[in-house]
């Protein structure tokens, strides 16, 4: 009895390192982005600019977010299996900006 009671000791240990050591399958599948430009109100400086930028990298399935006070407009590469549109809009309005409007979405 005390050897089978070692053997199965030794079993579920040669297990679990066995699965430990097992690497997630990974799938080859590419992401597609999709780029989404929205017109943005309230930005006045380059601090609000990365303010922006920072609150979207923030979230993930964001690839870049770039913001320009000058032009007034928000531009995001993002995975829409991760994130939405609506979050994305709704992290922007959470940091203190409008979004007046959807300039474009399309995808990559």
């Amino acid at each position: 009895m005390k050897n089978l009671i070692l053997m199965s000791i030794l079993l579920l240990g040669v297990v679990a390192c066995h699965n430990l050591t097992q690497k997630p399958e990974q799938t080859d599948a590419p992401v597609e982005l999709v780029e989404l430009t929205l017109h943005v109100t309230g930005m006045t400086c380059g601090g609000c600019e990365n303010a922006v930028i920072g609150a979207l990298e923030e979230i993930d399935g964001i690839d870049t977010a770039t913001a320009s006070y000058v032009d007034e407009q928000v531009s995001v590469m993002y995975d829409p299996q991760k994130t939405s549109a609506e979050a994305i809009t709704e992290i922007i309005k959470n940091t203190g900006y409008t979004v007046v409007s959807t300039l474009e979405t399309e995808p990559e």
